[in-house]
Formats: structure tokens, C-alpha cells, sequence
């Protein structure tokens, strides 16, 4: 249906290309051989960030201005130069206290990524350098981290380069499992990349919902209600919601969906538009011939 339009294959693609992020299976850096036994450290930047020690736990003493640094990296997967990274993350700084607090950063995330990797981070010999800095600028290996985001997004670019259903389907299930939430924060810098996470977010979550609707709509109703939870103000997947509720004959679920969004759309000082009404008094009243626009 029309309601689907938002969360098309081509959809996908874009957002990828708007974050600039290439997929892993196409590195920018050669793989060196001794760093081939060398199992990934897990990073989580979506929801709670973390990363993840080889006994499963988050190691301690990350810094908070590393943990942005780590997603300022992850965010721009193709790596970042120097002086936007300074500009971003410590715009009032002098260019000397900025290089020194960047520094101090990147030496405390080597610090927590090596020792996740169950290595020692005084000992020289290894060859784990998670943070590469070819010249002037930063990036992220990843060849040496699995980063949640990235597994995010490179199953989303899957999807939609597909049109089997059931590749799709793979490709969405591997998605919305490793979908933690938003970015953490809400950096400064951080605007675009919240849009972005929120668009593949939502996308994700409701087309995957639409290709199981047939065979397990509680779940399609499960992962739409998510959608909504990650864009409270975007009619049409709360449309989606509605109707997929409408379906099982849950009234209620789908008043609570037109409430939830009329509040929310109530906090950017906008109404409901004409085709949720519409929708809305058909879902509601479907033997009904009132016309009046306010539902109670």
C-alpha cells in the first residue's frame, strides 16, 4: 500500500549513502596477517554505550569524552580529519587544548579497546591498532571492532539490494537484533547522525514488519508499535500501527497509537493531518456515517 512508501528497499540505500558509511565487506585498510586470529571487540554505541570486554562485560574506565569520540568515529566510517573532529567535540577550545584533550581521547580508547581485546596496553609488540591515524586524520578499524551500528547499517544496505523477500527478510531479522536504540547522546555535532539512526531505525522496524504481517502479524504489530516508540511524530508508520491493529479488532491498541501521536505531534506545536483522520474515523467507526473530525 501507499502507507508502505516510506519504507521502501530504495529508502534504505539513501540513508546509507547520506551517512557515507561503506559497508565492512569493502574496508579501506589492507588486513594484516597477524591481526587475522584476532577475534573483533565488540563496541555498542547504540542505546547504552559500551565496549565489550572477551568475557562478555564492558570494560571499565572509558571516559565519557572517549565514548563520543568512539561514536563521533563510528558515525563517520570513512574516518574523520583531525581539526572536524577538534571542532566538533571542543568548539570553545583553544586549538592547543583542543589537540591535547583529542589526544588524551584517542590514548584512552586504544587503552579500553586493547584491553578488551585481552591484550596489554603497554606492550608494544602487538599489532591491534584499533584507532588508525594514517595522517591528519582518524578512523576506526574494521577489520579489529564489530560495532553494532555498523552491523546496523550493513544489513539495512542487504535489504536493499535484494528483491528476494526472503533474503529481505534474513537481511532485516540481522537489522532490528542488533538495533540497540538511538545514539546514546545528543552531541553537539550529533543532528544529522541522530536523523539518520532514527530514519534506519524506523525503516528497519516496519519493513520488516510488512514482510511478516502474513505469517506473525502480533510481531508486525510488536515491531510498528517499536517504529512509532523511535519516531513518535512520523504519521505514516503510526498509520502502519493503526491499521495493523485494527486488523486483530484491537480498538484500543489503536485509540492508544492516535493518542500517543496526537500528544506527541502536540509538542512541536502540529496537528494530526486529514489521512490519519480519515483513517482514524474508519478504523474507529466502521459502521458509522459521522463525519465530525473529533474523536472522543
Amino acid at each position: 500500500t501507499d502507507l508502505a512508501a516510506p519504507v521502501t528497499a530504495e529508502t534504505n540505500t539513501n540513508q546509507a549513502d547520506i551517512a557515507r558509511q561503506p559497508p565492512t565487506d569493502s574496508p579501506e585498510s589492507p588486513k594484516p596477517a597477524a591481526t587475522r586470529t584476532q577475534p573483533k571487540v565488540r563496541v555498542r554505541i547504540l542505546g547504552n554505550p559500551a565496549i565489550i570486554g572477551a568475557d562478555g562485560t564492558p570494560v571499565t574506565g572509558v571516559r565519557r569524552a572517549s565514548y563520543e569520540l568512539l561514536t563521533y568515529l563510528a558515525v563517520h566510517r570513512d574516518g574523520a580529519d583531525i581539526t572536524d573532529i577538534e571542532v566538533a567535540m571542543t568548539p570553545d577550545a583553544t586549538p592547543r587544548r583542543a589537540r591535547d584533550r583529542l589526544s588524551t581521547n584517542v590514548a584512552n580508547l586504544r587503552n579500553r579497546l586493547t584491553t578488551a581485546a585481552g591484550l596489554n596496553p603497554g606492550d608494544d609488540t602487538h599489532t591491534f591498532k584499533p584507532v588508525v591515524n594514517p595522517g591528519g586524520r582518524y578512523y576506526l578499524d574494521p577489520n579489529l571492532l564489530d560495532i553494532d551500528w555498523w552491523r546496523v547499517l550493513d544489513a539495512t544496505s542487504r535489504a536493499g539490494r535484494t528483491t528476494n523477500r526472503q533474503a529481505q527478510r534474513e537481511a532485516l531479522e540481522e537489522a532490528v537484533s542488533n538495533w540497540g536504540g538511538l545514539l546514546h547522546h545528543d552531541y553537539e555535532w550529533s543532528d544529522g547522525p541522530q536523523h539518520t539512526c532514527r530514519q534506519v531505525g524506523v525503516n528497519i522496524h516496519a519493513r520488516l514488519a510488512v514482510l511478516i504481517a502474513d505469517t506473525d502479524p502480533a510481531r508486525a504489530r510488536n515491531l510498528l508499535d517499536a517504529a512509532c516508540t523511535i519516531d513518535p511524530i512520523n504519521e505514516e508508520i503510526a498509520r502502519l500501527a493503526m491499521t495493523a491493529h485494527s486488523q486483530t479488532g484491537d480498538t484500543a491498541a489503536v485509540r492508544t497509537r492516535l493518542t500517543a501521536l496526537t500528544q506527541a505531534l502536540q509538542t512541536i506545536d502540529q496537528e494530526l493531518s486529514e489521512d490519519t483522520h480519515r483513517l482514524a474515523r474508519r478504523l474507529l467507526h466502521p459502521t458509522s456515517a459521522r463525519t465530525d473530525k473529533r474523536l472522543t
